[in-house]
Formats: structure tokens, sequence, C-alpha cells
């Protein structure tokens, strides 16, 4: 539930609570975020963005917004405390959990609902100690969700305390190269990624996400799973991509999916990225070509985008990517609201596709 969509009395009154205490609600976006207090340190206004208002999300926005660090680190015990349906099985998955994420400084917390069989998922899929769909099948058979229970993860960071907010689903998508756009960064914290271990192979993930995508069929909103294509693009990860397109039957278009990546890398893209997103790009446009046509609101193009962001790839990746666009219909000579074409752009930008 946005922020949007409550009643208009109880937007006003959390509205009015929050700019009471010096913050801005900002609706429609995925994360919590607050400023600690830090003496002498000149900070921009507090911002709390919030995606979804419920009981869980209050109790954790008040706990950063008030907190201590320590305060919210108690409160990220809630996904470590144990229950009487815990085996000894779970108790080792929680150590492996703490070993993995404590050196990266972050906690973690369960949304709610939460059942013990959804944080028994959550923890395998981030270990990647399941091997099969059929070990998807039987958590879910005993309550688990890919889609309907957030974790929150908890970074401390230098000035404020920032949390990504991220279903399950989503931790199941592997970061196969190392990729610089990587859509688990933690807000306002540029330098700072959620780091997870890949798949033993891209088989194995496959069959992960083949059982929750099966499972939980009659779950899935449709707009949720063409929000998580998002994921394989920014990640450029064809394996999750074509997984995705095999159980996705709606429209493509929207998200600007073949556009090259949307953040400054801070590196030049390596080989091996090249060589991934490429492979997402094509699977997208061999089955939807009109997304080589998409434009933005201002009638850009991907050409005229390529003008302006190819300087973070290879000349021989962006003639394969143009090549690839022309092949499917894409118009090189589309004109903007300004009446400039892409090689407009490019001399503008001083990039040369």
């Amino acid at each position: 539930m946005r922020l949007s969509s409550l009643q208009p009395s109880s937007r006003a009154f959390f509205e009015g609570n929050a700019h009471a205490r010096g913050y801005e609600c900002v609706s429609g976006g995925r994360f919590l975020t607050s400023h600690r207090e830090q003496p002498n340190v000149d900070l921009d206004p507090p911002v709390m963005i919030l995606d979804q208002i419920s009981a869980d999300s209050v109790r954790l926005t008040r706990a950063v917004r008030d907190g201590t660090v320590g305060e919210i680190r108690n409160y990220a015990k809630g996904g470590s405390s144990k229950s009487e349906e815990e085996t000894e099985e779970d108790e080792h998955d929680k150590r492996r959990v703490c070993e993995l994420l404590q050196p990266q400084g972050i906690d973690y917390a369960f949304g709610e609902p939460a059942s013990p069989a959804t944080k028994r998922l959550f923890r395998k899929v981030i270990l990647r100690s399941l091997t099969a769909a059929e070990d998807v099948a039987k958590l879910l058979a005993e309550g688990a969700t890919a889609w309907n229970s957030y974790i929150y993860f908890i970074y401390p960071g230098p000035v404020r305390v920032s949390v990504l907010q991220l279903v399950i689903v989503q931790l199941a998508i592997d970061d196969p190269t190392d990729c610089r756009d990587d859509p688990r960064q933690f807000p306002l914290e540029e330098a700072k990624c959620l780091q997870l271990p890949n798949w033993p192979s891209p088989q194995v993930q496959t069959a992960v996400l083949d059982g929750m995508l099966t499972s939980e069929k009659h779950l899935i909103h449709r707009g949720a799973l063409t929000r998580l294509l998002r994921f394989p693009v920014d990640l450029a990860n064809p394996a999750a991509m074509r997984c995705l397109l095999k159980h996705y039957d709606g429209t493509l278009t929207g998200q600007q999916l073949v556009y090259l990546p949307r953040n400054p890398l801070p590196l030049r893209m390596t080989d091996d990225y090249g060589r991934a997103l490429l492979d997402v790009y094509r699977c997208l446009l061999d089955r939807e070509p009109s997304l080589a046509c998409e434009e933005t609101g201002t009638r850009c193009n991907a050409f005229h985008m390529a003008a302006v962001r190819g300087d973070i790839v290879s000349k021989d990746f962006l003639h394969t990517y143009l090549d690839m666009l022309k092949d499917h219909g894409g118009n090189i000579r589309g004109l903007d609201l300004d009446q400039a074409t892409p090689v407009h752009a490019a001399a503008a930008y001083q990039n040369s596709p």
C-alpha cells in the first residue's frame, strides 16, 4: 500500500507527524532512510521514503528515525531470534547469514507477514544453498512466500542509517559479472551494495526462479513481475531474464529496458559485463522488437540515450548495440521534442556512436 493510497485523514496524520519531526515524505519509493544525529555536520534535510505502510514498516521507520544504531540493531535481531519451529539446520543457516552480512556492516529484519518457512527460504536463498525447484516448492508448500514479505537490510552509514527493502525473489537473481549498475545499492550510499554469493551455476538459479514463479503464480501481480524484469537488466543476467520471460506474457514496454545503464559506471564496462548485457538486450528485443522504438516523454529513443551515455561503454559494445537496435526497427534518425537527432546529441555530448 503506497502513501498516496491512504485515506486523506490517515495520510494527513502520517505526514503531519513526519513533518513535525523534520522529515519529508515521498510516496512511491522503495526505501526508508534517515539521518542520524551528528554534531557539527552540515546535512541535507532528512528524507524518509516509503513504499509500503504497514505496522511493521512503521515500527522500523520509527526505529530508524528516533533510535540509535544499537536500538536499530536490536530491532533487526527480530530476524535472528529463535522460534519453537526452528531446527538445528535453521540455527546453522542463521549463523552463516550473520557471517555473510556482518563483515559488510549490514543487519536485517523481516517484514510482515514472515512465517518460519519464509525466513527459512530467505536464508537458503541468500546463502545459495537450494539446488532444485522442488526445494523451493517444498518451502512454499510449508507457507513461505517469495513475493509478499519484505526483507529490510539495515546499513548504518557514516552520517545516516540506510535501509534497503527487497523481496526474496529479487535476492535470488545473481550478479554474475560484478556489475556496476547494481539495484541492490543502499539509498544515499553510492559505494555500498548488498553483496551476495552467486548460485553454483545459471541452471541452479533458473531452477530456483522457476520454483518461485511456478508455485506462486497465483500470487504474482503482473506489475510486480514487470518491475522485476529491471533486475536482470541492471545485473546483466541473461539466464535470469530468459527465465522471467518464460513466465511473463505481458508487454515489456514502459521501463526502457533496452536503454544503456541509467547510472554512471564507476569503472568502464568490463568485457564480460558487456557481453552479458548485450545478451540480455537481445533476449528482450527478440521477444518484443518494439522496445527498439520506445521513446521517453521528450521523444528521445535508445539511440539518443546511447549518444548521451556512450562514453561508459567500449566502441565494440556500442557498435554491436546500435546494430542490434537498427536490426529490430530502431530509428537512428528519430527527432526528439527539440528536433534533435541522435547525431545532434552525440555532437553535443562529444560522443560518436
